[in-house]
């Protein structure tokens, strides 16, 4: 046998032993095995057909030689070449294209893969023959190819499914200009181009459409208007919506503007002031000239001192300039001192000696250190008055912001009596006066009305306070809307004394909400309890007593922040999401919590005596209610005055 069935040879017989016979048989059995392994082998020069799978063993064939029949191998590199895949060009014509691969193949298969030039573009439906088998639909995404999806040229990759040749990508993809029916590349427009909006060829960008903006003279994108900017009513830019037109109506009586409509309330309160009016009721408003504390919450609002028709907050009250003189002298000189080391400023230097003349001891409290006046205490001569004899003597107190211009600050006191027109030299009693004011400049001053007697004063002083050392809070009583308002207008005529940061030094409120009773258990938690009240947590409240008595802990100048809120409870926090305030007892009387929206205040109309602040906010995330009510709060100890507030709501 030449080979077993593992491929090994083995020989025929026994060994040949040495100086023996070789016998015949056995020679010839050996060289026909010879002769027959041999012929089972692989010659090298081709002329073996093998018969049978070869196992290379894990080796591989080198240096073959490149393939030019269908039966012949295929090299690495004719493989990454797809050298029967790619045909450099058609030989057909427009919509039949015919290739020739070599070598030829022998028939379609599902799977065929061929990449070739198109020498013609097409017009419509086209086809495609391979080594003359016969013509195949040529389809793109499983349907028949249309217009110039073949450009001549252009490289095309087909795929045999078994029945027609699926195109990869139409050459017009990277080629062809696209249109509104087929595809292809674009060009993309500017933004002139974009803005001309006459091009039917060229792509739009997001970048295009955000240049073509609208206006009176063209068609363009536009942005729409909040709310608040319809009320206001000065934007040219942006477009109302059904909802900013209905809040400009709602807001905006009569469709004035927020300066018209400031100007309106201006009006009401120069009427109020002048005639001297108490909070008025209008329809859907009130207007409150604070010619009295009749629209005010005085016993919720803290620090608040109504002036001459305006709300301010001074500091403490006390004794802020005296003059020293001796009971049994004389009007003080020039020259006499302040408590606080300041010069006198005096109209003589001694006696009065009567006549038509005023003489004054006069204070200056030096540029932006007015004081809050609230009386004055004065020390005469003797226990017989500031003047001798029978005539009618006149004391007049006053102020002034320029040392030129005085006002009254109280009426001019006038007796025949000196001695009725103060108090004794002993004793000194306090004046005191309603009409308040901040003074860079105050006076005390005397006169004979009549008679020519001789006149004089021991000692002046004043009292007031520094202005602005504490901070105010005012909140209004309330005024019963006919319906649930769903939005609130603030219009406040306010003066600077000084500089003022509208919604950091002067903060306003609003509210519908007539309050809801609350307990606190303060032994147990912080929790204010209220079943169903339906606060959400960083809704802002302010919570007020009829006894003025609450829980300590809590005061009803602050607006406060609801956290932990439950079904029927909740806490208080400073700020928002913070750690609850501590409640360190239950108060007395009965305790109300209401639900509050902030107004941003911006200036519509400047005054020569002031200015007039105006905002709108909608309340209807609040509790339905009539029971209106403003709050202003004075925030970081800056002196101003609020002269008058307009409440209206819609």
């Amino acid at each position: 046998m030449a080979r077993n069935g593992s491929g090994t040879y083995v020989k025929v017989g026994d060994n040949v032993v040495f100086d023996t016979v070789i016998s015949e048989t056995y020679y010839n059995n050996q060289i026909n095995d010879i002769v027959s392994a041999l012929t089972q082998s692989v010659s090298k020069d081709g002329q073996t057909t093998i018969t049978g799978n070869i196992n290379m063993g894990s080796k591989k064939l080198t240096a073959m030689a490149v393939g030019t029949a269908a039966t012949d191998s295929l090299t690495l590199g004719q493989a990454q070449a797809n050298a029967f895949g790619y045909v450099a060009s058609d030989s057909g014509s427009s919509n039949a294209y015919v290739i020739a691969p070599s070598p030829a193949i022998a028939g379609y298969a599902a799977g065929q893969k061929f990449a070739f030039l198109a020498a013609n573009v097409s017009s419509g439906a086209s086809t495609l023959n391979v080594s003359g088998l016969g013509v195949k639909n040529v389809y793109y995404q499983n349907a028949a190819i249309s217009g110039a999806m073949i450009k001549a040229g252009a490289l095309i990759l087909v795929v045999y499914d078994g029945t027609q040749f699926q195109m990869i990508s139409p050459s017009d993809s990277i080629g062809s200009a696209a249109s509104t029916t087929s595809a292809g590349i674009v060009e993309l427009a500017t933004d002139a181009e974009t803005i001309t909006g006459t091009d039917t060829a060229r792509a739009v960008t997001p970048a295009n459409i955000q240049a073509k903006v609208a206006s009176t003279t063209a068609k363009g994108i536009v942005e729409l208007a909040t709310n608040a900017e319809a009320v206001t009513g000065s934007d040219t830019a942006r477009a109302v919506t059904p909802a900013g037109v209905a809040a400009a109506i709602a807001g905006t009586p009569g469709g004035a503007s927020a300066a018209e409509k400031a100007n309106i309330m201006l009006n009401a309160f120069r009427i109020s002031v002048n005639g001297g009016l108490s909070v008025q009721n209008m329809v859907d408003g009130v207007v409150d000239g604070f010619e009295d504390a009749a629209g005010v919450d005085t016993a919720n609002s803290t620090n608040e001192v109504n002036g001459d028709s305006f709300y301010t907050a001074p500091g403490s009250v006390g004794l802020i300039a005296q003059n020293v003189g001796t009971p049994s002298t004389n009007f003080p000189t020039r020259t006499t001192a302040w408590n606080d080391g300041t010069t006198s400023q005096n109209s003589v230097a001694g006696t009065y000696a009567g006549g038509s003349d005023t003489y004054y001891v006069q204070k200056d409290y030096g540029a932006g250190a007015g004081k809050w006046i609230t009386g004055w205490k004065s020390w005469s001569l003797s226990d017989d008055g500031y003047v001798t004899g029978a005539d009618t003597l006149g004391i007049t107190f006053q102020g002034s912001d320029n040392g030129t211009d005085w006002t009254n600050i109280q009426a001019e006191l006038q007796a025949s009596d000196s001695a009725g027109l103060a108090h004794d030299n002993s004793t000194g009693g306090l004046a005191a006066i309603t009409n308040h004011g901040s003074w860079r400049y105050v006076r005390w001053s005397l006169r004979n009305v009549t008679g020519n007697n001789v006149a004089g004063v021991a000692e002046v002083e004043f009292y007031g306070a520094p202005m602005s050392t504490v901070d105010m809070t005012l909140i209004s009583n309330a005024a019963t809307a006919l319906a649930a308002p769903t939005n609130v207008n603030l219009v406040i005529q306010q003066k600077d004394v000084e500089s003022i940061t509208l919604n950091s030094d002067l903060i306003a409120w609003v509210t519908r909400e007539a309050g809801q009773t609350f307990t606190t258990d303060y032994g147990t938690d912080e929790k204010l309890d209220i079943n169903g009240h339906g606060f959400l947590n960083d809704d802002r409240v302010m919570v007020t007593s009829a006894s003025q008595d609450l829980p300590a802990g809590s005061d009803s100048a602050t607006v406060y922040y609801v956290v932990n809120k439950t079904t029927n409870d909740f806490e208080l926090s400073l700020t928002s999401g913070g750690s609850a305030i501590n409640i360190t007892d239950n108060g007395s009387g009965t305790h109300t919590a209401r639900r509050w929206k902030q107004i941003t205040l911006a200036e519509v109309v400047s005054l020569t005596t002031g200015r007039v602040l105006t905002g709108t906010v909608a309340v209807s995330g609040l509790t339905s209610g009539t029971a209106m009510r403003y709050a202003l709060v004075t925030k970081n100890t800056k002196e101003q005055r609020i002269h008058a507030v307009a409440l209206q709501w819609s």
